[in-house]
């Protein structure tokens, strides 16, 4: 349930300095988990969160004891890095752990991992824009995850997963009988 953080300077002529990390021991997540994809959500992702607002959704993982955590948290990026009181919100169903996973269109999506190991399926939730059709308000809530319909190449579990314009790819990880896998796969948000 544990969790860092550390500031990033951007200088003038587009060098980083990385800071220190630092834990934020005062706000832990409501339940802890390993294996789970922190989404970092802001208005280039969801055009319902508001200019100059950044949430982190903490999607589902596995537990100590090696169970599903299904719940997926969201907590406002505060001035400074650190986060405002986590809140619980729609939780995955299935759960899910090692996924491959992006934010995008209004929308999280997970890829692989249901059930921590190798799977094709995929689920998609959506950034609620305000009351009504399953959601309690704006952003940070959330509402149906949901099954896209369309299976991946490849069964995946522990797979990495990057965005790069409107393309989202996910990269090797665990396929069936544990033989990890070299290919890529891609698509379109």
């Amino acid at each position: 349930d544990t969790y860092e953080h550390a500031s990033l300077t951007v200088a003038a002529d587009g060098t980083q300095t990385l800071g220190a990390w630092a834990a934020d021991a005062a706000n832990p997540l409501p339940a802890g988990r390993t294996q789970l994809m922190a989404f970092a959500v802001d208005r280039s992702e969801a055009a319902r969160v508001a200019a100059g607002t950044t949430f982190l959704y903490a999607a589902s993982g596995v537990d100590g004891a090696g169970g599903i955590v299904r719940d997926t948290d969201a907590a406002q990026v505060q001035a400074g890095g650190t986060l405002a009181p986590w809140r619980v919100l729609d939780g995955m169903t299935p759960g899910r752990a090692g996924y491959g996973a992006a934010a995008a269109n209004n929308r999280l999506y997970v890829f692989g991992g249901q059930g921590a190991g190798p799977s094709t399926s995929n689920a998609s939730a959506e950034i609620c824009a305000g009351a009504g059709a399953g959601c309690t308000g704006g952003p940070p809530e959330l509402t149906n995850w949901n099954a896209l319909g369309l299976a991946l190449n490849v069964a995946r579990y522990l797979t990495g997963s990057a965005v790069e314009s409107a393309f989202i790819f996910l990269v090797g990880g665990e396929t069936t009988g544990g033989a990890p896998t070299a290919t890529t796969e891609l698509t379109v948000w």
